[in-house]
């Protein structure tokens, strides 16, 4: 037993001076734990830690706020829609924001006149001036020019005849805001004759005078005249006078007769008649006498000399000469047939003398 002891005691005491000799054995460790390569997890080759990074947070596309302090989470409701038409909300609006349009005038429905069914024809009221007229629409006879009538929309030749009136050609544009016309037709003329109480025409000492115009004229034979670019409400002044009867020539009395007429629409022509009883007298006339020849003083046999204005007239004789009854003022006149006529005023002569030129 001992021996095995003292044995033990030695193999101890040279493992101790053995170990004390040898060098110490270096051991590799990992650079990131620390710990020895062969205890290290990963045998020293960490991987690196990955960076973090801090994501920016989403924003809401309406009001701009991030998500967590917009109120509606980022998805705000659609904003409602106002129709531009009839100004209601787009859910609440009939057409829901989009009104149909009359195909006739373009308009929305609800502003159409006639909500987008425009009728095929209108009535149309036409009138004239001379309601006698006759019109023609299109080339088709409507009859006379007053009155109503079914036209379609659109643009209308219209012509009004009449007599003693110049046509009138134009044209209308009927739609539902023009479906009233009035036309106005200018006068040609208006015509007439002038007769006394008994029927029988004053050819001669018959003026008529146009006050708007101040322009006079006479009639002609059988009590006719025409008077042309008259219009209506014109005022026509008649004058007429004459020596009543023989007793009224010898002693120079001439009598009177005015009246005023006033032109009517549509009125086409005028007839006078003059009641010589009715006359008043004006004034005296003194006898006034002369030669009527060429200019190389050859008499002019025939030739009527005519107080203008009057009825009083008369003819040359054999030598030319000639006697009438005029007062002083009054214009003598005098005609001949080839030759030209010639005007003379009197005042206060006896006797007055014309000379004619022959006419080209």
């Amino acid at each position: 037993m001992k021996k095995y002891l003292v044995l033990l005691l030695m193999m101890v005491l040279v493992t101790s001076t053995t170990t004390m000799a040898l060098p110490p054995v270096k051991v590799d460790k990992c650079a990131t734990c620390g710990l020895p390569i062969g205890r290290c997890q990963y045998k020293g080759k960490h991987p690196k830690p990955k960076k973090e990074t801090s994501k920016p947070k989403a924003k809401c596309h309406t009001c701009g706020k991030t998500i967590d302090n917009c109120p509606y989470g980022g998805k705000h409701p659609a904003p409602v829609k106002n129709c531009s038409t009839c100004g209601l909300p787009v859910n609440k609006c009939q057409y829901n924001g989009t009104h149909p349009k009359c195909p006739t005038c373009g308009q929305v429905v609800d502003s159409c006149k006639f909500n987008g069914n425009h009728p095929t024809a209108f009535e149309v009221s036409l009138s004239s001036n001379l309601s006698d007229a006759t019109m023609f629409i299109d080339g088709v006879n409507y009859g006379t020019a007053s009155g109503s009538r079914m036209l379609k929309p659109g643009l209308h030749s219209v012509k009004l005849t009449a007599k003693c009136y110049h046509d009138l050609d134009t044209t209308i544009t009927v739609n539902e805001n023009n479906t009233n016309f009035k036309f106005s037709m200018s006068r040609k003329f208006i015509s007439g004759r002038v007769v006394d109480n008994s029927g029988e025409p004053l050819n001669f000492g018959v003026t008529i005078q146009v006050s708007r115009t101040n322009e006079i004229h006479n009639t002609g034979y059988g009590g006719v005249f025409t008077i042309e670019n008259i219009k209506d409400g014109d005022e026509l002044i008649v004058n007429y006078e004459t020596i009543k009867s023989a007793i009224d020539g010898i002693y120079g009395n001439i009598y009177q007769y005015n009246e005023s007429f006033i032109i009517q629409p549509g009125q086409s022509s005028l007839d006078i008649i003059i009641d010589k009883s009715k006359m008043i007298k004006k004034r005296s006339n003194v006898t006034l006498t002369g030669t009527v020849h060429d200019t190389e003083g050859n008499p002019l046999i025939g030739a009527q000399v005519w107080v203008k204005g009057t009825d009083r007239v008369t003819t040359t004789g054999i030598y030319g000469e000639y006697s009438i009854e005029v007062s002083s003022g009054e214009w003598l006149e005098v005609r001949c047939v080839g030759y030209k006529s010639l005007s003379s005023k009197v005042q206060n002569q006896s006797v007055i003398n014309f000379g004619l030129s022959e006419s080209k």
